[in-house]
């Protein structure tokens, strides 16, 4: 069943950006719902690069075909909010940790979790993905295809993490060069990838710049790496990531360039200051005893802040947290089980019964399901 699952689910994976929707299978009940959506000659990023549009709706409306778009004079209609937190789905939700290009996990959870071939749930459950949608795991650009399709047909809403941000600002990491076309090499041995080509470049790119920072509601928020409240306010305020972030790296650059800092510290205030780093990658301290991480030797260490955060429940992802080791506190809960590299594993000869995972919170029911069947109440 699981293979048959699977097998559906990469041929639906379409390598074109106009998607079209099964009409029968939407269930709304909104009068929005019903709202002309007048069909254009551009793809729906494609308009949204020229201020055309905004984010498209997460409530009341399902797109007739992925040339459908909204246009900002509807966005009163929908009651859609053009900045880079975003409203969370209502109803049921399965949240879904840091799948870094790990596609046949990823359609197991999703089969485990009920989701037929196209995405739907018979309880009308929806996934959310705390972003790293990339990198280290064999198939990045299948993960951004499906992904990128259940977003765009309302089956599914996604956040952006730090590595979606890596590429949008063209950083090459020691992790990401598959979307370059180049290998990704550990100590000599080749990680097998798919690689990415000038015909996916673009697409890839346009679908991230779509992507919000947070999503929010009135009992549940989603981030990638931390939600700090003090920051929020900066990210109501644009749509634009990219200039988002270069505005406060410019900003920190002048403020320390004549600064009795040194490089670490100077690092500290770009990482832990600007609020799409801190938010994206969390915030980090100074450690006195250096060590090799990802590619490079570093000298700070991220910062547990749930510790000490009890505002509204928050599910994010981004620390590859061991399995049963503390990952939150009452008000958080950290849903990244170490996925992305699960390719160490296949390394040595394992095929199953892997021990860094891929997990979903279902929520309200408070439910981790691992994508090897296995499932515990939080």
């Amino acid at each position: 069943m699981v293979r048959s699952f699977i097998t559906a689910l990469v041929i639906w994976i379409p390598s074109e950006r106009h998607f079209r929707t099964d009409s029968s299978r939407t269930t709304q009940t909104s009068p929005d719902a019903h709202v002309e959506i007048k069909p254009d000659n551009l793809t729906w990023n494609q308009a949204k690069r020229q201020g055309r549009i905004t984010k498209v709706p997460t409530e009341g409306h399902q797109p007739r075909h992925g040339a459908d778009f909204v246009p900002r004079e509807n966005l009163r209609t929908f009651g859609i909010v053009s900045t880079l937190i975003s409203h969370l789905s209502s109803g049921p939700l399965d949240i879904v940790g840091d799948v870094h290009g790990e596609i046949d996990p990823l359609l197991s959870l999703m089969h485990h979790l009920g989701y037929d071939e196209h995405g739907f749930h018979p309880d009308n459950r929806k996934l959310v993905f705390v972003g790293d949608l990339t990198d280290r795991g064999p198939d990045s650009l299948t993960v951004v295809n499906l992904v990128q399709t259940l977003t765009e047909t309302q089956r599914a809403q996604c956040v952006l993490g730090n590595h979606e941000l890596n590429i949008l600002l063209n950083q090459r990491k020691h992790d990401n060069g598959w979307f370059y076309g180049e290998e990704f090499s550990d100590n000599g041995y080749i990680v097998p990838q798919a690689l990415a080509n000038n015909n996916n470049r673009d697409r890839i790119l346009d679908f991230f710049n779509t992507l919000p920072i947070a999503l929010e509601r009135e009992d549940l928020r989603v981030i990638h790496a931390c939600w700090h409240a003090p920051m929020m306010k900066s990210l109501r305020e644009t749509e634009d990531v990219i200039a988002l972030t270069e505005q406060h790296e410019d900003l920190i650059e002048k403020q320390t360039e004549n600064s009795h800092l040194d490089e670490v510290d100077i690092s500290l205030e770009h990482q832990n200051q600007n609020p799409v780093r801190r938010l994206t990658s969390g915030p980090e301290e100074r450690i006195h005893s250096p060590f090799f991480a990802s590619g490079k030797m570093r000298h700070e260490q991220r910062v547990q802040w749930w510790n000490n955060y009890n505002e509204t429940f928050c599910v994010f992802g981004h620390y590859s947290i061991p399995d049963g080791k503390p990952r939150g506190n009452q008000s958080s809960f950290c849903v990244d089980y170490g996925v992305g590299k699960r390719w160490t594993e296949r390394r040595q000869g394992r095929t199953k019964g892997f021990t860094l995972k891929l997990a979903a919170l279902r929520w309200p029911e408070k439910l981790i399901v691992f994508d090897e069947g296995e499932s515990r109440q939080l």
